[in-house]
C-alpha cells in the first residue's frame, strides 16, 4: 500500500501531517491529483494563511506487517492555501470522516482526518457553519468516489492479528469542531 502525507503549515501551531493510505494498481499521480482536488475543495473553508503541500515521495509498506517494502516518487507538485480570513485556535479542527465495509474484530472499520486552520467565517456558536459543512461533505464524498484506491488501514495489533487495507466507501464531515487529542507514531 501506499503511504502519501500531506505537510500542514498552520501559524501559532507550526506544522502538521495528514497521513493517508492508498491500494494499487492505481497510479501515484492519480492519487495524488484526487487528494489535491479534495484539500483544493476544502482551501475556501481555511484561514488564508493555512498551506498545505502533498509530499512528492514516501513509502510502501505491507499492509499486513506495517513493515517498509520500497519507495516511491511522483514529482507533480500539489499544494494550496486557505481562502477565508482568520482562523480559529489550531486545537479546533475540521473533521472527515471515512466509512468502509470492513469489519475488524467485530469492529467497523472507520477512518478520520483532521483539518487545520478553519476560518472563524465557517464557524456558528463553536460548529462548522452550514455552508462548510455542505462544501467539505461533498469533498469528502468526491475522494471516496474517486477510485484511486483510497483506503483505511487497520494496523496490526502484535496479538496475532494481521494489519489490513479497507478501501473508503463515503465519506462526511463532523458538525462539531474537533480536537486531536493523540497522535499515532
Amino acid at each position: 500500500m501506499d503511504e502519501i502525507i500531506t505537510d500542514w503549515t498552520v501559524p501559532g501551531g507550526g506544522s502538521g501531517l495528514t497521513l493517508m493510505y492508498f491500494q494499487d494498481p492505481p497510479t501515484l499521480a492519480a492519487k495524488r491529483s484526487a487528494l489535491a482536488t479534495l484539500w483544493a475543495a476544502i482551501d475556501s473553508y481555511l484561514a488564508t494563511t493555512v498551506s498545505w503541500t502533498i509530499r512528492t515521495s514516501g513509502r510502501i509498506l505491507d499492509e499486513a506487517t506495517g513493515t517498509l517494502t520500497g519507495f516511491w516518487n511522483e514529482n507533480t507538485a500539489h499544494t494550496g492555501t486557505g481562502g477565508g480570513s482568520g482562523q480559529v485556535p489550531n486545537v479546533a479542527q475540521a473533521l472527515l470522516q471515512w466509512r468502509t465495509g470492513g469489519i475488524v474484530r467485530g469492529r467497523l472499520v472507520q477512518g478520520r482526518t483532521f483539518v487545520p486552520g478553519v476560518a472563524p467565517s465557517f464557524v456558528t456558536n463553536g460548529n462548522l457553519a452550514p455552508a462548510a459543512i455542505t462544501g467539505m461533505a461533498a469533498a469528502a464524498e468526491a475522494m471516496a468516489d474517486a477510485s484511486v484506491g483510497f483506503s483505511v488501514w487497520s494496523r496490526p495489533t502484535g496479538v496475532g492479528s494481521d494489519g489490513s487495507l479497507h478501501p473508503v466507501s463515503s465519506g462526511s464531515v463532523w458538525d462539531e469542531l474537533a480536537a486531536l487529542r493523540k497522535r499515532r507514531t
